[in-house]
């Protein structure tokens, strides 16, 4: 899962000739200790949909990921089932904390070595407070707002974290507290983000146009 506009910008730059040949799934930010590598990942050949309407601002996006690349997971994630968004309210009221986790474009540096680019990156974890949307955005489509608390954050250089500039596409969790910890549920997906406001589709809804969407697949499949 992902925003559109980040698979709509992919595809927009292959059509207008950009070489973009490497795609690499990472998988070592869960904490577990898997292999320190990523794996090649085929974005050519896998089905991809999106919707980024800028009327609506319905923004989110999903890649199929092949039985391939399903199976080289395994055993290294835990995936998220529908139980962790499918009983979700519309206005993400039910949670008492709510977390963004990504990676800023402040923690991501690119360097060209024989006309490749290398990236660096880091992950980063804000705390959001629930907001009401500003005057200035309309939107037709569900939304939620978060406003990324003032806890200063910096980098190992002691910059500071300013901004979520770069985390379209990250998830959003709704925690609630338990008797052993908390429980965390995919609440959205960050689509857009305005310095520190995150901006979210909530899962509730693309899970059910998500849910439309494979039904789509499986019939085209299946013909």
């Amino acid at each position: 899962m992902t925003a559109g506009h980040v698979i709509d910008g992919i595809e927009q730059a292959i059509a207008a000739g950009q070489k973009l040949t490497s795609f690499h799934i990472d998988d070592n930010w869960s904490g577990r200790k898997v292999p320190d590598n990523t794996f090649a990942f085929d974005y050519a050949r896998s089905n991809k949909f999106f919707i980024n309407d800028p009327k609506s601002q319905a923004d989110y996006g999903a890649i199929w990921l092949t039985d391939y690349t399903r199976t080289m997971l395994e055993g290294r994630i835990q995936p998220f089932d529908e139980t962790d968004w499918r009983m979700l309210p519309n206005d993400f009221d039910q949670f008492e904390r709510y977390v963004i986790c990504g990676f800023p474009a402040q923690l991501l540096s690119n360097k060209v070595v024989d006309e490749c680019v290398h990236s660096t990156k880091g992950l980063a974890i804000f705390e959001l407070d629930k907001v009401d949307p500003p005057t200035h955005i309309k939107s037709s489509f569900p939304r939620f707002y978060g406003s990324r608390q003032s806890r200063t954050l910096t980098d190992k250089d002691g910059n500071l974290l300013s901004s979520l500039d770069g985390m379209s596409g990250c998830p959003i969790f709704g925690m609630n507290k338990v008797e052993k910890g908390w429980r965390i549920f995919l609440a959205g997906v960050q689509s857009s983000e305005y310095g520190t406001l995150a901006i979210s589709c909530p899962f509730i809804h693309v899970g059910a146009w998500l849910e439309v969407e494979i039904a789509a697949q499986l019939a085209q499949a299946t013909v």
